[in-house]
């Protein structure tokens, strides 16, 4: 039986949690032998052992150990071995809904998507987690994408990722700029002409983490400076919106707060100078 999913899950440092990503992937109304779980296990030797061994018997899973870090690295390196005809990259923290990948496959063979972006809940509050992601449903584009789209909430085709090259390894958790290889991936796919649909009615789980703390707003700002100059220099006015937004925000953040609340006048001031040091570091590699 051929596989159609492939799910590539980079790990590292998390026991509990991908114990419970694999129990909502062993429990999905859908047909395991058609489903393949690829984990990039970053850990020390031994460290997964007995979830592997938990699941070995319940699960298509191909253990891959590695001895690198690198999020967008780890992504690539699992898409290697990919035998499936669509991908997704599940956070090792994330969960899925028991009808997920039915509604995923069922979109990509009625209609001619190259990728799927899906609905992201917190599995305590039921509210939108990390993004607020929007109930309507929409093609992704130049003013949506950072809206809509991060790196484990996008099912792709797998032609189109290796046409794309999948992610940059310049960019992501595990490197100097710690952020943007899931907008870096769907901006170079808008560029080519990628039709890439979000659907509110399809849900996958994830604990909502947002307002970081100051040092990593620095750090994340630093991707978000990383892209900027890449896609500058390679003319892809995509991402003048986001831009605009990115930067504007923290310009007016800086201005309103500077007064009324020094918590919120060093997060837009972290989130702008991490960009401008992001855009000038960046130079050395774009």
């Amino acid at each position: 039986m051929s596989i159609e999913f492939s799910l590539i899950i980079p790990t590292v440092g998390r026991k509990i949690e991908l114990e419970q990503l694999l129990e909502s992937i062993n429990l999905l109304s859908y047909n395991k032998d058609k489903l393949e779980v690829i984990i990039v296990d970053q850990n020390p030797k031994g460290f997964l052992d007995d979830i592997i061994v938990k699941f070995k018997d319940k699960l298509n899973i191909l253990h891959l150990r590695v001895n690198f870090r690198g999020a967008a690295k780890a992504r690539n390196y699992g898409l290697k071995f990919a035998k499936g005809k669509y991908i997704h990259f599940p956070d090792d923290d994330s969960s899925y809904e028991r009808d997920t990948l039915k509604k995923v496959q069922t979109l990509f063979e009625t209609h001619n998507y190259d990728a799927i972006a899906v609905k992201v809940l917190d599995p305590e509050t039921k509210q939108a987690a990390l993004l607020n992601f929007s109930n309507k449903r929409t093609f992704i584009n130049c003013f949506n994408f950072f809206r809509l789209t991060i790196e484990f909430n996008t099912f792709w085709k797998k032609e189109i990722l290796v046409n794309l090259k999948g992610f940059d390894e310049r960019l992501g958790v595990g490197t100097y700029f710690s952020s943007e290889e899931s907008g870096d991936l769907i901006l170079r796919a808008l560029k080519k002409g990628c039709n890439i649909i979000y659907c509110p009615n399809i849900i996958i789980y994830h604990p909502d983490k947002r307002n970081p703390e100051s040092e990593k707003i620095f750090t994340y700002a630093l991707g978000f400076g990383a892209l900027l100059r890449k896609h500058l220099k390679d003319r892809n006015i995509c991402i003048l919106p986001y831009t605009i937004s990115y930067v504007g925000k923290s310009i007016v953040g800086i201005i309103i707060f500077s007064i009324l609340n020094r918590r919120l006048f060093r997060k837009y001031k972290n989130r702008l100078l991490g960009t401008l040091k992001g855009y000038v570091e960046a130079g050395k590699i774009f």
